[in-house]
Parts: structure tokens; C-alpha cells; sequence
């Protein structure tokens, strides 16, 4: 991620439900360049214990995802914010960014386990993620709030044996091409 990042990202939530769908209740909304600069800029280590990465297309930053926390100790990772802009939706660029940062948690963090939360609601990114090999591991009740309503987190994991398995099918059956993310300097 950049510093010139900021401004555009910041831009694809322009309601506070659509904010809170993506960032739970990391950030107040609206997001500030404070916010933005002190989780998704940070200096490059060996061993981060989290990872911002961006999608771009022609130059230009259309989606952003992170693991918001690696446990390098028990080789687990959070898969955490997963944003991709509103006009370019539905066009496979989230797919390409999600299957980026598997590849880079099992293949070269050399992570056992990936975990993530989906809100209950979701049923398509429960499906979604269910179709990658993300299982349930029940549910978090009451977690976050919009407005009045409280919402439920749907915990899911995906352990690196299941990925491998998916992976090499899919691989195989892809005659070997797939994409892949990168990390950007602050």
C-alpha cells in the first residue's frame, strides 16, 4: 500500500453501513488518512505480524486486502479487510486478490491455518467462501452494530492441507495459471 492509496480507498465508501460491511469496528467512519496510514502502511519486516497488500489494474489501486494478524509462532493468519471498488465489482477482481493472499499465507508464509469472519447476513460470501474450502467454526453473536441492529460474525477457516488439495486441482486443471498479489512500500 501507498500514501497516495489513501484517497482512493477512502472514496469506495461513501455510507456507513457499506464501511462497516468491510472494516467492523477497526476504523471510525468515515475513514481518515491517520487511520489509513497508521494499519495499512507499514514498514516491511521479515515477519509482520500483518500484511497489506493492493490489486491494481493499469496502475491504479482497485481492491485492497490484508491479513490483519499472522501468529508466526502457531503459523495461523486473520485474513482481514478485503475491499475492491465499487465500479469495478463483480468482475473477478476480489476472486484474484483472495486466491493471491492464500497462495502467499500457505505457499510463502507457510501458514497451517487462515482464518476470517463474514457477517451472517452474507449468505453469498458464506457460500463464497465455503467454495474455496473455508469451514465454519459456528458463530459470534452481537459482535458488531450498525445503526440499532447488532450483527453476528460467521468465524471460517481453511487449513493449508485443504488449500493444497484445491489448489493442486485446481492448478491442474488451470493448465498452471493464476494470479498473484504484491506488497508495495510505504
Amino acid at each position: 500500500m501507498q500514501r497516495d492509496d489513501y484517497e482512493v480507498v477512502a472514496s469506495w465508501f461513501t455510507d456507513e453501513e457499506e464501511f462497516i460491511r468491510v472494516f467492523a469496528n477497526a476504523f471510525t467512519y468515515p475513514l481518515n488518512r491517520a487511520q489509513f496510514e497508521g494499519f495499512f502502511l507499514i514498514d516491511p519486516q521479515p515477519r509482520p505480524s500483518r500484511r497489506c497488500f493492493r490489486a491494481t489494474l493499469d496502475g491504479r489501486t482497485v481492491g485492497i486486502i490484508s491479513y490483519n494478524r499472522i501468529d508466526w509462532r502457531n503459523n495461523n493468519g486473520h485474513l482481514g479487510f478485503i475491499a475492491v471498488d465499487p465500479a469495478l465489482r463483480a468482475r473477478g477482481i476480489g476472486t484474484q486478490m483472495i486466491s493471491g493472499a492464500l497462495a502467499i499465507g500457505f505457499a510463502d508464509y507457510g501458514l497451517h491455518r487462515i482464518d476470517l469472519y463474514v457477517y451472517s447476513f452474507n449468505q453469498g460470501a458464506i457460500k463464497y467462501y465455503e467454495g474455496l474450502g473455508f469451514r465454519s467454526e459456528g458463530v459470534t453473536r452481537g459482535i458488531s452494530r450498525i445503526g440499532d441492529r447488532y450483527l453476528d460474525w460467521i468465524p471460517m477457516s481453511l487449513l493449508k492441507h485443504e488449500w493444497t488439495h484445491r489448489h493442486l486441482k485446481q492448478h491442474t486443471a488451470n493448465n498452471g495459471v493464476h494470479g498473484r498479489l504484491a506488497s508495495s512500500p510505504p
